[in-house]
């Protein structure tokens, strides 16, 4: 789905209301006010695997507050595995505060399950603003994460809340470039991932490569607890590895 005109209203591609399953799949160029992309509500649980979400947008021209520029949960359990998320934003002109860059949760919802993502280099702008990348609407986690990048978000407020706006829920192997409350087993903190730009590099969607100093190659969860393969299909751990990487490419070893 690209380039929706922009929704006054809540998902700008598509509103959630009963079981889905998106696999494969691009979102990007969309806008709304809520959920650039994807909007979710009803008690359903909707799984995202394998897709990429770019340059939507949760935007305003009022007061109001824009916020999930991919995605924004009110109800229904989420659950997004081997999926990137990058250069989206929340963003208000009329003077609001935008919240949750790439994603947000909302109203009591459970948090978003993110297995083996890359949530990077997504924003949320306007007095105050909190969770470039992922942020909630009352400091509970958005998001409970295993194998997850969530890092190069930017927000107006400190630099503690430029990833997430509030501590997450870690499942572990999970890397920020600022905090994101990440103290489980494996987890990396305030750590940069060294990734390339968006670009085909293989797969049905475009992802974000792992260089080969990046600190989350080989990184991951062991063998037996991470996906089997990554967004683009290749094999998780590469050759002969133990370990997985963290996020949702796999750097292949030559």
């Amino acid at each position: 789905n690209k380039g929706f005109p922009a929704n006054p209203g809540s998902g700008g591609a598509l509103v959630l209301q009963g079981t889905a399953k998106i696999s494969k799949s691009t979102f990007s160029g969309n806008s709304a006010e809520t959920g650039g992309a994807i909007y979710s509500q009803g008690s359903a649980t909707s799984t995202i695997t394998d897709s990429t979400f770019s340059a939507n947008k949760a935007t305003s021209s009022t007061s109001f507050n824009p916020s999930g520029g991919a995605i924004f949960v009110q109800s229904g359990q989420v659950d997004i595995t081997n999926s990137t998320f990058t250069k989206n934003s929340a963003k208000s002109s009329g003077g609001g505060t935008g919240y949750g860059g790439a994603i947000f949760r909302c109203c009591g919802a459970p948090p978003i399950k993110a297995v083996s993502d890359t949530i990077v280099g997504n924003s949320a702008s306007g007095p105050g603003s909190t969770g470039g990348d992922v942020a909630s609407d009352n400091g509970s986690p958005a998001v409970q994460a295993l194998d997850t990048i969530i890092a190069g978000g930017t927000a107006q407020a400190g630099k503690n809340y430029q990833d997430c706006g509030e501590p997450e829920i870690s499942l572990g192997y999970n890397l920020s470039s600022s905090k994101c409350g990440f103290n489980a087993t494996g987890d990396r903190t305030d750590t940069q991932p060294k990734l390339d730009s968006l670009a085909h590099n293989g797969g049905p969607t475009e992802t974000l490569a792992e260089k080969s100093t990046s600190p989350s190659v080989d990184h991951g969860s062991p063998k037996a607890k991470c996906t089997s393969t990554d967004q683009r299909g290749k094999p998780r751990p590469d050759k002969h590895e133990s370990r997985c990487d963290i996020g949702a490419y796999e750097y292949q070893d030559k």
